[in-house]
């Protein structure tokens, strides 16, 4: 049985997400460690530039890194669009696999993005959260697809394996965020997928 913990930032983008972020690596993990908080994740969109100064940072502030991407995607049911997906390394392998996709990225041409078949692929020792309002979860929820959120869920745990699958929950004071993690908490129950809690974090303070 999974054991709940306290907050992870794991949704976290830096610099190295242009024109997304204000947040330099280092200060990302300094506040974590100022806060109390026991890792951090770096989830940049489509680059693993950060995970060196991540490295560094967390073993100076005694914060676990944990390494991620949020990876651009064809549909996983071949639907059309691009969406969002928070991706996470659990092993050697996992990381491996997760440079492959971050490096097809840039081969893709077009709108940078990676295919099912890529994920399927490279899916070994790999944890994903369903994403943010961009992931495809989230969207089948907000345009009335029914049941095409399940029908994304259960794909990715077709791909990755229903261990490694988790319902990303965010909240931005966001009433259309609120439609739709009720939604995924339903799904949860439905389907016996675990939630996890996280947020679109890019700026240190209230103020900026």
């Amino acid at each position: 049985k999974r054991q709940a913990m306290g907050y992870v930032p794991l949704h976290v983008h830096s610099v190295y997400s242009p024109f997304e972020s204000m947040l330099t690596v280092r200060d990302a993990v300094e506040r974590a460690a100022f806060l109390g908080m026991e890792a951090i994740g770096l989830a940049d969109h489509r680059t693993l530039w950060g995970h060196r100064e991540l490295v560094a940072a967390a073993e100076e502030a005694g914060v676990k890194p944990v390494f991620g991407a949020e990876l651009a995607h064809a549909s996983v049911l071949d639907r059309g669009g691009v969406y969002h997906l928070t991706v996470f390394a659990e092993t050697n392998e996992g990381y491996r696999n997760l440079v492959a996709l971050a490096g097809l990225h840039a081969a893709a041409g077009g709108e940078p993005r990676v295919t099912r078949e890529d994920l399927s692929r490279h899916a070994g020792g790999l944890i994903v959260l369903t994403g943010c309002m961009r992931g495809e979860t989230a969207q089948s929820v907000m345009h009335g697809n029914l049941g095409r959120e399940r029908d994304v869920v259960l794909r990715l745990v077709e791909i990755f394996g229903e261990r490694n699958v988790f319902l990303e929950l965010q909240y931005h004071n966001d009433e259309k965020e609120s439609f739709v993690n009720e939604h995924l908490v339903r799904l949860a129950g439905s389907t016996g997928l675990p939630t996890v809690v996280t947020n679109n974090d890019r700026f240190l303070t209230r103020e900026q």
